[in-house]
């Protein structure tokens, strides 16, 4: 027995998770995975996201483990904006909600809300009408005040027990009935590098789709 444990955990340590790719490594690779994740990186615990959706790949255990590393990983601030975009991307492709994650990733998303673009916010609104994600009234909150002069609603009802809010789908922008605000041509050229978390001149950004913009490589963030 003893050397069969011992087999075990050499298998789970050579597992190269960027190397698991098809639906084919999953199968193969599944129980060490669920063993070897607790101690992954977070950028592994994200590739591995992105792969599974690209595989289109569920396992409930091997899902577990991710959900429960997410869960602890987001509120310390391992993930940057481009990671848990990409996460919560992944689970919402493999119909894999989980209410601890989205809360965790909501909490560490609201403070950055501000420095958020138009188009970031209504993507984020967008992923979590769609997952019918309850809770996190101050992040949907935050997200419904848009920069500039454009109004987006969100539409709030309260979950079990009251007092939440559901995400809806996003009412169409209005323009304000006095017209332009003071300053808005440079709000609205104003976005956040999905790479550092900074408030950029859109000239010196690449766009990445989505609403998400990257600084260029020869015009980095400092």
């Amino acid at each position: 027995d003893g050397a069969a444990d011992a087999e075990a955990e050499a298998e789970a340590e050579a597992v190269v998770l960027s190397e698991v790719t098809t639906f084919s490594d999953f199968v193969r690779h599944c129980p060490q995975l669920v063993k070897s994740l607790p101690s992954a990186p977070a950028t592994d615990v994200v590739l591995l996201c992105r792969n599974m959706a690209q595989a289109k790949y569920f396992d409930g255990d091997l899902m577990a483990q991710v959900w429960r590393c997410l869960r602890a990983q987001i509120p310390l601030g391992q993930l940057m904006i481009s990671d848990l975009s990409a996460v919560v991307s992944a689970l919402k492709e493999l119909n894999a909600y989980d209410q601890g994650v989205f809360r965790a990733a909501a909490v560490f998303l609201t403070p950055q809300v501000r420095m958020m673009s138009q188009e970031q916010r209504k993507y984020w609104i967008e992923i979590y009408r769609e997952v019918k994600h309850q809770g996190d009234l101050e992040f949907a909150q935050a997200l419904a005040r848009n920069p500039a002069d454009f109004l987006v609603d969100v539409a709030f009802d309260p979950g079990p027990g009251g007092g939440s809010a559901r995400f809806e789908r996003a009412a169409a922008p209005r323009h304000r009935a006095n017209g332009p605000v003071v300053g808005e041509a440079a709000r609205v050229r104003s976005v956040l590098c999905m790479l550092h978390g900074k408030q950029r001149s859109i000239d010196m950004m690449v766009d990445e789709g989505g609403g998400h913009y990257s600084c260029a490589p020869n015009r980095r963030c400092k």
